[in-house]
């Protein structure tokens, strides 16, 4: 029996669907440092026990000392002098400056123990960048989702560096599998006035601008609105951290557009499973919820930003599994996927199936799941 918590002080809202199914099936509490973010998990997650403590009242004494493994999604600092050593280069997925304090405090007071916390990473998406690889290679026990990510650690020379590893497969999949009436349910609510009965309905999901011209947000979304057809329903579900970084375009976009009533805009929304259900067409870059998409087996259209070459660039797999569109070509990106799709499943239905398989391992079930945590953070404390 694993006596453990998950740590969602960040307040990331998309972390909650990542937890959702760990803490479901170890029975964990999860911390989070704001009402809202109860409020959100309560509405969408209404079986996860949630306690609200504020950043303020954070005690690193109390929390090592009730509990034993600490669950993440960020990176811990508790093989921070192994990461520091190795010279590894992943600033982008570092420990943001303002909780820097509170991670140090619950390394510190952790290693203290007689018997000393174990830490496990909990990944959020996978998509291939090397700055979380990089970082999530130095816990004591990392959760994989199959081979995929063990592919891409070994590319990058981490392989020496991993501590224990559990691959666990698709566990969101299998959560919104247990909760689906009540996930399509709550969504169908939600999407009740936007999204025109009947019409086909394309799901737009870039990724956050994690590096210069990473994201085709800026030269994409704005187009893609202008020339959606009346005849096709649109869900622009932006990754949460693109309203922290592009506030303004973020609110001009929605203000603009949101009124449409084939138009739903989606910022802060933890949810991925039950709104692509309601997906005909998937239209992405680089962004992890792609790889989301692979279980359905529907079109999939991604748009190549930056003109990278997809036969040398690992974080561009997934573009083998759809159509790729460059920028010149986004103005014509509606007649692009009408007359894709009669082809599409012919083209890419087999290369979706093998990625799916090579990213996801069979999935755990929840009770193996458990077994397998606790026989990870039984070999990590050996």
């Amino acid at each position: 029996m694993i006596n453990g918590l998950a740590l969602n002080l960040l307040g990331r809202v998309h972390f909650l669907d990542h937890f959702a199914p760990i803490c479901e099936a170890l029975d964990l509490p999860m911390i989070v440092c704001e009402e809202v973010h109860r409020e959100v998990a309560a509405r969408y997650y209404p079986g996860l026990r949630i306690d609200v403590i504020p950043k303020d009242q954070l005690s690193a004494d109390d929390i090592t000392s009730r509990y034993d493994v600490l669950f993440q999604s960020q990176p811990s600092l508790a093989r921070e002098a192994e990461f520091i050593a190795a010279g590894i280069d992943a600033s982008a997925a570092g420990v943001p400056p303002q909780w820097r304090g509170i991670m140090e405090a619950l390394t510190t007071r952790g290693a203290e123990r007689a018997r000393p916390i174990t830490w496990v990473f909990c990944p959020h998406g996978y998509s291939g960048k090397p700055s979380w690889l990089k970082r999530s290679a130095f816990e004591q026990v990392t959760l994989v989702y199959g081979d995929a990510m063990m592919d891409r650690y070994r590319e990058l020379g981490l392989t020496q560096y991993l501590g224990q590893t559990l691959a666990i497969g698709n566990q969101r999949l299998g959560y919104y599998e247990r909760h689906r009436v009540e996930l399509d349910a709550l969504v169908a609510e939600e999407c009740k006035g936007h999204l025109r009965p009947g019409a086909r309905t394309i799901m737009y999901a870039p990724t956050w601008n994690e590096g210069e011209g990473a994201t085709s947000f800026f030269s994409g979304c704005e187009l893609l609105l202008k020339t959606l057809p009346d005849e096709h329903n649109l869900i622009v579900k932006l990754h949460p951290l693109m309203t922290i970084q592009s506030v303004p375009d973020v609110v001009r976009l929605k203000e603009r557009h949101q009124d449409r009533p084939n138009v739903l805009f989606l910022a802060e929304h933890p949810l991925v499973y039950p709104l692509l259900s309601l997906c005909d067409v998937f239209v992405g870059d680089t962004s992890s919820v792609g790889y989301d998409f692979l279980s359905f087996d529907r079109p999939m259209f991604f748009l190549n930003q930056q003109h990278r070459d997809m036969s040398e660039d690992h974080e561009l797999y997934l573009f083998r599994c759809g159509t790729v569109v460059t920028p010149d070509e986004y103005p014509q990106l509606f007649s692009i996927i009408d007359r894709g799709l009669a082809t599409d499943r012919e083209k890419f239905g087999s290369m979706r199936a093998e990625a799916a398989k090579h990213v996801f391992a069979p999935t755990l079930s929840p009770a193996q799941l458990r077994v397998g945590i606790e026989e990870a953070v039984a070999n990590a404390r050996r």
